[in-house]
């Protein structure tokens, strides 16, 4: 996270699922592959390493 012009915190798309996740709020793999499923573009790897990072039970 960054902080923009007004001070409050700044982060992406992948940085909400992973706070969502971290948060329990939903399953990274869905959130994943329902984003790939539209015009969301960016590395694969980025995608693998959140999967990874989140092991659903």
């Amino acid at each position: 996270m960054r902080r923009g012009p007004g001070g409050g915190a700044v982060t992406g798309t992948l940085g909400i699922i992973d706070l969502a996740a971290r948060r329990r709020l939903l399953y990274v793999r869905d959130a994943v592959d329902r984003l790939r499923a539209t015009n969301f573009r960016c590395r694969p790897t980025l995608f693998d390493a959140l999967i990874a990072r989140h092991p659903e039970p």
